[in-house]
């Protein structure tokens, strides 16, 4: 078991192009899961930000780590 913490970041490549990223950083060793996705709008980035963040938190949890927060 870990403890995680959630960072997450949309940057805009372009006025059509926007990169979001999701990172658990391990607390307690050396590890880091990631996730990206490239959307057009910023609206879409926020929602995909938003569902990155959840099903990543739930994934560490289900193999029986914790989260401890977010960083945004």
């Amino acid at each position: 078991m870990a403890t995680y913490r959630i960072l997450a970041r949309i940057v805009e490549l372009g006025p059509r192009e926007h990169l979001v990223t999701v990172s658990a950083l391990a607390e307690d060793k050396d590890s880091t899961e990631v996730r990206m996705a490239s959307l057009s709008t910023a609206a879409e980035a926020r929602e995909r930000k938003d569902f990155l963040v959840m099903s990543l938190a739930t994934e560490l949890r289900a193999l029986g780590h914790v989260t401890v927060g977010m960083v945004e």
